[in-house]
């Protein structure tokens, strides 16, 4: 699940409290409150790396694909040139 849909899950108003319920959580006995900025910023960061690492196995998965397809068609026109 790419990162842009993790936090539009996060903050879907009704998913959370559908979630609340069925969890029976009360949210007046969370420490949400005491979250200290550098948490914050750390979570951020850990969201960001996980993005750009996602990100390049994307295009690692690309480029192994259109190398693959590009080492067939070479087979394949070297066999129609010399059906021996």
């Amino acid at each position: 699940m790419p990162i842009k849909e993790v936090l539009a899950l996060m903050f879907d108003k009704v998913a959370i409290k559908i979630t609340r319920y069925e969890q029976k959580i009360d949210i007046n006995k969370m420490p949400f409150g005491k979250l200290h900025q550098d948490e914050i910023m750390n979570a951020y960061g850990i969201l960001r790396f996980l993005d750009k690492q996602l990100d390049k196995l994307s295009r690692k998965s690309k480029s192994y694909l259109s190398s693959r397809q590009v080492f067939r068609r070479d087979i394949v026109c070297t066999m129609l040139r010399n059906p021996n």
